[in-house]
This record gives C-alpha cells, sequence and structure tokens, in this order.
C-alpha cells in the first residue's frame, strides 16, 4: 500500500474537469489498494452541506480530505508555504499535482521539499504556463521555475494525445510524457434496469407536463461560447420539423444561457426545450439513464470530454465532434457518431439516424458502454496513472 497525496485546487462541490478528475483519481487510487489523502481548498462559497456531502462519500471510501482556507488575492502566497508546511508534516510515497492552480503552487517549492511528484495537464497549461506571460501571470510564477518543475517531476501526463502533442513544442523530454486517458465511476455511472428507467423517466415527462412518449435528447455541458448548444438546438428544431416526438434538455448553466434561452424562444421551441441550470451529479447520473440520446458537438479544442464516457457508461447512443480529443474517446460509427461541429445538417442528420433507426442505436450504445468499461475506468486510470513508477522513484 503506497500513500498517495492528491493536491488540486478544484474540487467538488466545486464544477470543474480537473476537480472531476482528482475526485475520480481518488477513488481509483483506493480502489485499487492506496491510502490516499486531498489537499484541497475549503469551498467557501458552497453551502456546508454540500461540501460535507462529497467529504462524507470519501470519507466513507477511506479518503481523507483535507480543506485549507482560501485567500483569493494572495493564494500564490499563501498556499506555497501551506503546501510546504503540509509536506514536511506528512510522509507520501508520491504527489499528484492534479489543477492549474496546484501547479502554480508547487513550481514555487524547491527539490528538497518536493519529491517524487507527477504534473497532470487537463488543456490550456501550454499557452497559460508557455506561451506569452501577462503582468499578471508574473505575479504568480516564472516560465523557467514552472518548466524545471515540469522536468523534475517524475511523469507528466497528458489526459489525451491531442494534449500531448501540444506540449510537443515546450521542449520536454520525450520519455517524460504520457498518455492517461481520464477515467470514470463506472459503479456510479451506470445503466438504470428498464422497468425502473421506464418508471422514472414517466415521472420526469409528468413532473414537466409532457405527454405521451417523447424521445429525450441530452445536451450536457458549462453554457459557452462555441461549446456548440446553439447547433444543437438549431438541430433540434428540424428534428422537430421532421415531425419527430421529442424533447431536448440542455443541463448546465454558464454565460451563454441568456443567449441560448432566446434562441429557443425565437424558434419557438420553449414547450420543447428544458433549462435546468446547475444539478448536482445524482441528477445529471438520472438524466443520462433516461435519455434517448446524448449529444455534445463542442467547437472548442475539447482535451478529452468527460461527459461522453459517462454518458456511454449509462449505455446511451452518443454525438460529439469530430475534432480535437473527442475521436479518441467515440470511434465513428462503431461507439458513436462524429459530425463538424459547425454543421447543422450534420448533427440533424445523425440525431435523425439515431432517433430513426433502433438497431443502429442499440449497436451504437452496447459498443460505447463496453468501450468504457474496456477502457475508462477509474481502477484503469489509477493504475497507468502509477504504472512503473513506484520501482523507478520510491526509496
Amino acid at each position: 500500500m503506497k500513500k498517495i497525496l492528491i493536491f488540486s485546487l478544484e474540487f467538488p462541490p466545486m464544477v470543474g474537469g480537473a476537480g472531476t478528475y482528482s475526485y475520480e483519481l481518488a477513488k481509483g487510487l483506493v480502489n485499487t489498494g492506496n491510502q490516499v489523502t486531498v489537499l484541497t481548498l475549503n469551498c467557501g462559497q458552497f453551502k456546508k452541506v454540500e461540501v460535507n456531502k462529497v467529504d462524507n462519500e470519501l470519507n466513507a471510501l477511506g479518503i481523507q480530505i483535507i480543506r485549507k482556507l482560501w485567500i483569493n488575492k494572495i493564494w500564490f502566497i499563501y498556499w506555497p508555504f501551506l503546501l510546504k508546511r503540509f509536506l514536511r508534516a506528512n510522509e507520501f510515497d508520491l504527489l499528484v499535482v492534479a489543477n492549474e492552480g496546484g501547479h502554480i503552487v508547487a513550481s514555487h517549492l524547491n527539490k528538497n521539499t518536493l519529491k517524487n511528484y507527477i504534473v497532470v495537464f487537463h488543456g490550456g497549461e501550454d499557452i497559460k504556463f508557455f506561451g506569452s506571460i501577462t503582468p499578471h501571470s508574473l505575479i504568480q510564477f516564472s516560465k523557467s521555475r514552472m518548466y524545471s518543475y515540469c522536468e523534475n517531476s517524475s511523469k507528466i501526463i497528458s489526459v489525451s494525445e491531442y494534449l500531448k502533442n501540444q506540449f510537443d513544442k515546450c521542449g520536454f523530454s520525450s520519455e517524460k510524457m504520457e498518455i492517461v486517458h481520464n477515467g470514470i465511476d463506472i459503479s456510479f455511472f451506470k445503466p438504470m434496469p428498464e422497468n425502473e428507467s421506464h418508471k422514472v423517466r414517466n415521472t420526469f415527462l409528468i413532473k414537466n407536463n409532457y405527454k405521451g412518449s417523447p424521445k429525450i435528447i441530452l445536451c450536457s455541458s458549462r453554457l459557452a461560447y462555441l461549446k456548440g448548444q446553439d447547433v444543437v438546438i438549431k438541430s433540434f428544431k428540424r428534428i422537430i420539423d421532421i415531425g419527430h416526438d421529442s424533447i431536448l434538455i440542455i443541463a448546465g448553466d454558464g454565460a451563454e444561457r441568456g443567449n441560448l434561452e432566446e434562441l429557443v424562444d425565437k424558434l419557438e421551441l420553449t414547450n420543447k426545450v428544458i433549462f435546468t441550470g446547475n444539478i448536482s451529479r445524482y441528477a445529471l447520473l438520472t438524466l443520462y439513464q433516461i435519455c434517448d440520446l446524448f449529444v455534445m458537438i463542442s467547437s472548442l479544442n475539447e482535451t478529452f470530454g468527460i461527459v461522453y464516457i459517462e454518458a456511454m457508461a449509462c449505455r446511451k447512443p452518443v454525438i460529439g465532434s469530430n475534432i480535437a480529443a473527442v475521436p479518441e474517446v467515440i470511434k465513428d460509427g462503431k461507439t458513436g457518431l462524429l459530425v463538424n461541429p459547425y454543421s447543422i445538417d450534420e448533427c440533424t442528420e445523425s440525431i435523425n439516424k439515431i432517433l430513426t433507426n433502433v438497431n443502429l442505436a442499440d449497436t451504437l450504445a452496447k459498443n460505447a458502454y463496453k468501450k468504457v468499461i474496456n477502457e475508462f475506468s477509474v481502477e484503469i486510470m489509477a493504475r497507468n496513472t502509477v504504472s512503473g513508477l513506484f520501482k523507478k522513484i520510491v526509496r
């Protein structure tokens, strides 16, 4: 059993990819026989009951969660001192630094304090740390120190091949970087029994004043520019015009919500589209389980796309973008369908194809489910994260 510390300044109930990664990695490491501690910030903007729910769940698995004070304006000065003191007071076999803020903090520590650690990149760090540095960034970190911090690590992990290619220009040692895809807890994200799913689905439809048995299309993501919800909505309009009895659920919240609601109103889809706002992972799980199709066609350079594997784990057919790292997750025509994220025609065609071809939808869903089980569990992610590492670095 190895003692592993995960350090991330983003962690549930805070919403974000790096926080979700840290949460799932902690479970994967424990499930594969390690002792895990998470050091993170105290989420002051969240209700205590929300924080306790997350912490109690992980505590029950044997994961220790330590939350420390967040001081907004001087966090990059305060947290290096805090991390240094914590590492000196506690002995760990391995440190996993899991988010951008964590890297800024850890880069301030010297070799004597920072030993046996992994650097995890999720996307954008190549520009943030090694691109053009702004005056604001100069206050927080130095490019040369950040480079040394990465090179002195035991391993640099990229969550996709696409992201790894972005870092090739940074000049890191080729043997230093490894690709480890994100994983999810497949004991949580899983299909609901058919009879139960039917009841929950009917209850949901009745609660939202829908009659009959409309097909449910789900799109879950932060509501942001270029995330593709506008293309999905315009495609959905065409689906309705074709004659499909369907509803669209937009799960999540963000700066674009107002514009998307205006678009829905303009296209006269108000009674066909549901905006959930921010919802818990438990509520999102239910939506995955009762939907007929999951669609997310971001035109941003997605460096992974964890929502796809969450839907796939619930045995649902998925439609994604044919750019960036999404094709590493979805194999077009086998585990889902890929489309040009700017093409309303392609999106409409793919949605229509799945809604009208039951055999295709079922085959895609079954193949997607198998792929997640075989490639994207938290246990697989955890094993790949520490693979070959302890023989090399632990004395």
